[in-house]
């Protein structure tokens, strides 16, 4: 009975480490300033030609 104890919480701790692997893993690749120089969001107030909207 200790045997299957012993497996299931060695079994969570393996998720447990798997998931936070993973999630720093994607987070270590992303770059937010990456998509603001690529695509940057065009202010509210302006139009694609510049002008200010009316």
């Amino acid at each position: 009975m200790a045997g299957w104890w012993l497996v299931t919480a060695v079994f969570l701790l393996f998720l447990i480490l798997a998931v936070t692997g993973i999630i720093v893993a994607l987070k270590s690749g992303i770059h937010p300033e990456d998509a603001e120089r690529i695509d940057a969001v065009p202010k509210e107030n302006e139009n694609d030609s510049g002008t200010a909207l009316h």
